[in-house]
């Protein structure tokens, strides 16, 4: 290879690459996506896990790690604390304190850039990498989960050991599952769901098209959320209207002024935004796929019922055996000679045979009337049986229509709802507000006739209260060629 040819191949190596990743996180186990600074706060942020991961990875020490140098001189630390205890350091540490004691005292006046580091080890001293920034789609509030929020990081690849060899840069399935395996060490609830290289211009957020938030309802008087959607759903103690839910959501599509849907604040420029789909769907619970009768919510199994079904049939049977041979016995206890007499009437019926001849005759005369009689009797009885049938079917109907209610109810524990909302972009705490709207309009407390009044009143002391962050998700940020321009107002802000 020519040198020119090996250089520019060196240089490209050694460029740094930027990366959009799509990020999933649990909102409740963070404080939101933007990194705070360093208070009372518990919970970490979901852009410094990722960063402190990224650094992991490319040999960056994390910022709380991290000592910088100011005015040219050593950490306090370095310098006092090989002087206090000399005695107790082995050569080659004191002959580190003394140097850095005679560089410090020759560059006294002399400020190193602000952005020196240091990373402290057994034997030296080496610079370190910068930590790496990222840069994300949307800034999500605390509490509030995604399924695919996206951000942007520039990796400069260097060997661990020299960080003056250059090294090939990630694939972007690499990327993702090395960035997992230090996420996961940190326990955090946070994982990187894929990965793609993407130029140097680009930027995750003003480049993103589309945004689609999706939102969780579970509506039931009677029961709670399951366990396993806990500070996952927002659960509402009331059953909600879905059709008149999805009225108030037509009258708000569109570009408006939404200033009624915009919290204190709110950064944006103008409250002018395009809302490109308001939508409201009923979804089953995952319970649901679970026989009814097989589940925990149940009052009894179903080998139980049928053991108890059963026992009951074999009780009545004995019960009805008992009955008939107590019947049978009291018969005889009542008759006495019942033996007796109907051998004497048997006698005498044999005895008349012979001169019944005519009775006979006249017997076989009335048989075909008999015939039709008893043709008749049969029809009636298959008509009342039938009319017996239909009422039992209808019964049963009725009770698997009232059981399978009742099951769907101990299943899914009520309706489970989903409100999709996608646009642009989105102001500060609008889904929210929205979705706190149609849970009103849904629960009889708000006609959707008068959200267009709201709408227009631009004034967000006449809107429902908001809904909580614990059901909203951030679903996926979309990337492609533009439309049409809007007005500067309607861009991301």
């Amino acid at each position: 290879m020519e040198p020119a040819a090996s250089a520019a191949a060196s240089a490209a190596a050694s460029a740094p690459r930027r990366y959009l990743l799509t990020v999933e996180y649990i909102g409740s186990a963070f404080s939101g996506w933007q990194k705070q600074p360093l208070g009372n706060n518990p919970l970490p942020s979901v852009q410094g896990v990722l960063e402190d991961a990224i650094g992991k990875l490319v040999g960056s020490v994390p910022a709380s790690k991290q000592k910088r140098q100011r005015g040219g001189r050593p950490q306090p630390g370095a310098t006092q604390g090989a002087a206090a205890h000399g005695d107790d350091m082995d050569t080659n540490r004191k002959s580190q304190a003394s140097q850095a004691l005679k560089t410090s005292e020759g560059h006294q006046g002399e400020k190193l850039a602000p952005q020196a580091l240091t990373t402290e080890s057994a034997d030296t001293q080496q610079p370190a990498l910068p930590l790496p920034q990222i840069a994300g789609s949307s800034r999500t509030d605390a509490g509030v989960h995604a399924l695919g929020n996206t951000c942007h990081v520039d990796i400069h690849r260097v060997s661990r050991r020299n960080p003056e060899k250059q090294m090939p840069p990630f694939l972007p399935r690499e990327l993702s599952r090395a960035i997992n395996h230090f996420l996961q060490l940190s326990g955090a609830e946070a994982s990187v769901v894929a990965a793609r290289e993407v130029p140097l211009s680009f930027h995750a957020r003003f480049q993103a098209t589309e945004r689609t938030y999706l939102y969780r309802i579970h509506a039931s008087p009677s029961t709670s959320p399951s366990i396993f959607d806990r500070n996952r759903v927002w659960h509402v103690p009331t059953s909600l209207d879905i059709n008149a839910m999805r009225a108030a959501a037509a009258a708000l599509c569109g570009f408006h002024d939404f200033s009624s849907f915009r919290a204190s604040g709110c950064q944006a420029r103008s409250p002018l935004r395009t809302l490109t789909e308001l939508s409201i769907f009923e979804v089953p619970s995952w319970i649901s796929c679970l026989p009814p009768s097989s589940h925990p919510s149940s009052t009894t199994w179903q080998g139980h019922e049928e053991t108890v079904g059963g026992s009951e049939a074999r009780e009545g049977e004995e019960e009805e055996e008992n009955g008939s041979g107590e019947r049978k016995q009291r018969g005889g206890e009542a008759g006495g000679g019942v033996v007796g007499r109907e051998t004497e009437t048997a006698a005498a019926a044999s005895e008349g045979e012979a001169s019944d001849g005519k009775r006979g005759r006249e017997e076989e005369g009335m048989g075909a009337e008999g015939e039709d009689e008893g043709s008749s009797g049969k029809r009636r009885r298959e008509e009342e049986g039938g009319e017996e049938e239909e009422m039992a079917e209808t019964g049963e109907a009725r009770t698997e229509e009232r059981e399978g209610r009742e099951g769907r109810e101990g299943r899914e524990g009520g309706q489970m709802l989903v409100v999709r909302a996608r646009a642009p972009s989105f102001l500060y705490h609008q889904v929210r507000l929205l979705v706190g709207l149609l849970k009103a309009v849904g629960a009889g407390a708000l006609q959707p006739d008068k959200v267009k009044s709201i709408l227009e009143a631009r004034d967000i002391r006449g809107v429902p209260p908001m809904a909580p962050a614990c059901g909203l998700y951030l679903a996926r940020v979309a990337y492609g060629p533009r439309g049409p321009k809007r007005p500067r107002s309607d861009t991301v802000s």
